[in-house]
């Protein structure tokens, strides 16, 4: 909901002035960062909005139609790269929350709350990699107390995951 806003907005900057709108677009930013750390926060209800996401009304395709036929591949902007397309992992929706609210207090750095809420992905980041290291501590402990045959395998784990990295 939020990236069609944004592309009414891209619309309105083809329209009109575009130095008009960065107001609304920081604004417009700032609440697609909290949608997207509201994922995060819900995040057992992330199949239900995964479905939502991907669903398009009638409606919602009669939207994009019309903008389409307005203002062409023109309303594009950089600005809607910053929303994923699609939900993935806790950590794609932390990291696209931070980009919103980064773009959103460059367009206008006189509001105050971002930088609270930078603060707040930020921190929920470092919980995130916190917990994730040490998973793979614990892995590798309770492998290297079983001798040197589960050596091998701790060695063959670590190249396993620097390759999905």
């Amino acid at each position: 909901m939020i990236s069609r806003v944004l592309r009414c907005r891209n619309v309105l900057d083809v329209l009109l002035r575009p130095q008009v709108s960065m107001g609304l677009t920081s604004y417009l930013l700032g609440r697609a960062g909290d949608c997207c750390f509201m994922l995060v926060q819900n995040w057992s209800k992330v199949e239900t909005h995964r479905q939502e996401l991907a669903s398009a009304s009638e409606v919602d395709i009669e939207i994009e139609s019309e903008i389409l036929a307005v203002v062409g591949e023109r309303y594009r902007s950089a600005d809607l790269d910053l929303l994923p397309a699609k939900i993935d992992t806790f950590e794609q929706m932390l990291l696209a929350s931070l980009h919103c609210y980064e773009r959103a207090w460059q367009l206008d750095p006189q509001q105050d709350n971002l930088p609270r809420r930078i603060g707040n992905v930020h921190n929920e980041l470092g919980v995130l990699y916190m917990h994730q290291a040490a998973g793979t501590s614990k892995l590798f402990y309770r492998f290297s107390t079983s001798g040197c045959l589960i050596a091998l395998t701790v060695i063959g784990l670590s190249r396993q995951n620097s390759e999905n990295l």
